[in-house]
């Protein structure tokens, strides 16, 4: 499906999951006039089917189309669609989602869901999430972190929103230089638990000072006996943490 394509469809799709929602609400109020002993089960069996359909239909969606169609809701629409999403995907749903839209879905989340929100995205992401909360419920939600998760995010949320430190990943992982790539491996592997998306690995002196940038490739199809030094990336792309993102990309 090339991108015209792709996009007729996810009009349809807002279009079909709108109406889904304007119809699970009318039909709620219809039920609601009826006088019968037996309203209130059959209002919550009518929501209920709806609302399954409608779970069903959001939770299908990649979440960069789950984030179309939640931006293009109305407000009410897309708070109770909001609450049809599983709790799993709602943070890489949210990082979809234009800023505007995000904070106040974000203020919806119980501090626990935030949590766990915290404890699964990198601090860079998180910080995102909770930058626009007000200041007493974004230090209530962070003294539950560990010191470590706390640190990253307080780290992230210090820079101005639109500059690289910002955006950096904080959660890297560095080797010396004259380590062997085998020495390299070991020291690897007996260290911490590695980031989730590992592709390359920073050099550094014993200043901490960047020296260059080894691939993951490099690091594992090797020769064991060389040193890191002899096939690092002496010349890498950097940046400061107060340039400007948009200058960076």
């Amino acid at each position: 499906m090339n991108e015209g394509e792709h996009h007729t469809s996810l009009e349809a799709t807002l279009r079909e999951i709108s109406a889904m929602m304007a119809r699970q609400e009318v039909v709620s109020q219809l039920v609601a006039r009826e006088k019968t002993s037996k309203q209130e089960l059959v209002q919550a069996l009518v929501a209920r089917q709806h609302a399954v359909e409608l779970e069903t239909r959001l939770n299908r969606l990649h979440p960069a189309d789950a984030a179309f169609v939640l931006e293009s809701l109305p407000g009410e629409q897309r708070d109770g669609a909001w609450q049809l999403i599983r709790k799993e995907r709602r943070g890489t749903i949210l990082l979809e989602l234009a800023a505007s839209v995000r904070a106040p879905l974000v203020a919806l989340l119980e501090d626990d869901e935030l949590l766990a929100l915290g404890r699964q995205l990198p601090s860079t992401d998180f910080a995102d999430l909770v930058e626009n909360l007000p200041k007493a419920r974004r230090r209530r939600v962070l003294a539950l972190l560990d010191s470590t998760e706390r640190q990253q995010v307080q780290t992230a949320l210090s820079f101005p929103p639109d500059s690289v430190g910002a955006l950096m990943e904080t959660d890297v992982v560095t080797v010396r230089g004259d380590l062997t790539l085998e020495a390299a491996i070991s020291a690897l592997r007996s260290g911490r638990e590695l980031p989730e998306q590992l592709t390359a690995i920073y050099v550094v002196d014993r200043e901490n000072v960047l020296q260059g940038v080894l691939q993951l490739a490099r690091l594992l199809f090797g020769d064991p006996k060389i040193t890191v030094a002899d096939v690092m990336n002496r010349d890498p792309v950097y940046f400061a943490t107060t340039d400007a993102a948009g200058e960076a990309a």
